[in-house]
C-alpha cells in the first residue's frame, strides 16, 4: 500500500511570485500564468521585467522548480508546470513556486502528479470561485491535497518513464507543425500557378495560361427551402469540422421547432454562415445526403463541368481568399460576406485536370497530417491511461537494485 501525505511535507518552500509591471526589453523574463505549455514552462510571448539584483535573487527560478496557477478561470486555475528552461528566469503573483525536498520526491514525478486528471478534478474543488476567476490557497493546498508517496526511486522512474512519451508526443507535435506548414507552402505555389504539375496524361508539366474570372461565372446560388418538412436533419457549419449536426456541436438541438423556412443542402453543395465566412466556416457537405441549414446560411453549387469542388474548398482556405474576404469587409459595421459578395471575387481558373492534379496533391497532404494527428491523439490516451496506473499505485514498477542502494 502506497502511504499518501500532504503536498506540504514534500516542500522545502512554497513562495508567492512578484507584483511588478512588466516592460518592454526588460532585464528579466517573466512567467505569467499563460507561459504553461503541456506541464512545463514555455517562454514563448514572455514578458520581461526590470528588477534590482537582491530581489532578481530572491525570485530566480531553478532547474526543477514547480509553478502552480493559483488564480484563473475555474478550467484553468491550478495548472501546473516544471521549470527546465536556462537563463534567468522570474515568475509572477499569480503564480506560486513550490520547491520539492528532493531527499523523499521527485520534482518531475510531482509534477506529472499534479497534471494528473484526477488531481485536477480534486484543485477546481479546493478553488474558491468568483464571477469571473477562482483562486486557490496555497495554505489549503499544501494542507488538503494528498499526493503519493512513492519511493523516491520508484518515483523517478515512473516520472522517466512518463517522459518518454511526453518526447514522442512532443516529436509528433512538431512533425504535424511542420507539416502545416510545408502544405501551407504548397497551397501557396499550387493555387496561384507559381509551382506548375506534371499532367499524368503527358507525362509532362502542365501548360496554358490560367484563366482569369470571377466566381460569379463557376456559381450558382441554391435557394430550395424545407417547404413541407420533409427534411428533419438540421446542419451547421464550423470552421473546424465542416458540416455538423448542432446536437454533437452544441450538446443540444438549436434549431426551431419549425423548419419550413430553412434551406435545403444536398451532398456536393456548399454552405456557409455569411456572418463567419472570416473564420472559415465553410464546406462541401460530403457525409449526408442533405439536410437543411439556418435560412441566414448561402447555399451554393459549382458549374462542375469548369471548377472542381475540392479545388474551390482549398482555395477557399488559401491566403488569398482570406485576403479578399478581410478586404470585402472593410468598413461594414458587421463582418459579412454574402452570396453576391462572394461572387465578386476575382478568381484564375486553371483547366479542370490541372484542378483535379493540385486538388489530389493536397489531399494527399491532408491524410498526411491526419495520420500524425490520429497518432497524437493515440500517444495522448496511451499517456493518461499510464498515468492512471502509475500515479495510482495499481501497477508499479520495477526499480534496478543499483539504483535503490
Amino acid at each position: 500500500m502506497v502511504p499518501n501525505v500532504a503536498l506540504g511535507e514534500l516542500l522545502d518552500l512554497s513562495q508567492y511570485g512578484l507584483s511588478v509591471s512588466s516592460v518592454d526589453g526588460g532585464q528579466y523574463p517573466m512567467f505569467k500564468m499563460n507561459n504553461f505549455a503541456n506541464g512545463f514552462m514555455s517562454d514563448s510571448g514572455v514578458d520581461t521585467v526590470d528588477l534590482e539584483y537582491e530581489e532578481f535573487s530572491k525570485y530566480k527560478l531553478e532547474y526543477g522548480d514547480i509553478l502552480f496557477n493559483r488564480t484563473n478561470s475555474i478550467d484553468l486555475v491550478g495548472k501546473t508546470g516544471v521549470f527546465t528552461l536556462k537563463g534567468n528566469y522570474v515568475f509572477a503573483s499569480y503564480l506560486v513556486r513550490l520547491k520539492v525536498n528532493k531527499e523523499i520526491a521527485d520534482p518531475f514525478f510531482l509534477n506529472y502528479f499534479m497534471n494528473f486528471d484526477r488531481t485536477k478534478l480534486r484543485l477546481r474543488s479546493l478553488a474558491t470561485k468568483a464571477v469571473s476567476q477562482a483562486n486557490i490557497n496555497p495554505t489549503q493546498l499544501k494542507k488538503l491535497l494528498r499526493v503519493p508517496l512513492f519511493p523516491l526511486p520508484e518515483q523517478r522512474k515512473i516520472a522517466k518513464i512518463l517522459s518518454t512519451w511526453d518526447k514522442a508526443i512532443s516529436t509528433t507535435e512538431k512533425l504535424i507543425d511542420a507539416s502545416q506548414q510545408q502544405k501551407k507552402a504548397l497551397m501557396q505555389q499550387l493555387l496561384t500557378g507559381k509551382k506548375r504539375l506534371v499532367d499524368p496524361d503527358t507525362g509532362k508539366v502542365f501548360e496554358g495560361e490560367w484563366e482569369l474570372t470571377h466566381l460569379k461565372s463557376l456559381l450558382i446560388e441554391e435557394k430550395s427551402r424545407n417547404k413541407d418538412n420533409k427534411i428533419t436533419r438540421v446542419l451547421s457549419v464550423t470552421n473546424h469540422s465542416g458540416f455538423v449536426l448542432p446536437e454533437d456541436q452544441f450538446s443540444k438541438r438549436v434549431a426551431s421547432e419549425n423548419i419550413s423556412n430553412y434551406k435545403i443542402v444536398k451532398q456536393g453543395q456548399f454552405g456557409y454562415n455569411p456572418s463567419r465566412l472570416n473564420v472559415g466556416s465553410f464546406a462541401c457537405l460530403n457525409q449526408f445526403s442533405e439536410g437543411v441549414l439556418s435560412p441566414m446560411y448561402v447555399v451554393f453549387s459549382t458549374n462542375d463541368s469548369k471548377l472542381q469542388r475540392d479545388y474551390l474548398s482549398y482555395w477557399m482556405d488559401s491566403h488569398e481568399a482570406k485576403q479578399r474576404i478581410k478586404n470585402s469587409t472593410q468598413g461594414s459595421v458587421r463582418e459579412s460576406v454574402g452570396f453576391d459578395a462572394l461572387c465578386s471575387f476575382p478568381f484564375i481558373l486553371p483547366a479542370l485536370n490541372e484542378q483535379q492534379k493540385i486538388a489530389s496533391v493536397l489531399t494527399a497532404a491532408d491524410k498526411e497530417i491526419e495520420l500524425l494527428q490520429a497518432k497524437l491523439a493515440h500517444l495522448k490516451d496511451e499517456k493518461k491511461a499510464l498515468m492512471q496506473q502509475l500515479l495510482t499505485g495499481k501497477r508499479r514498477v520495477k526499480v534496478d537494485e543499483n539504483v535503490t542502494a
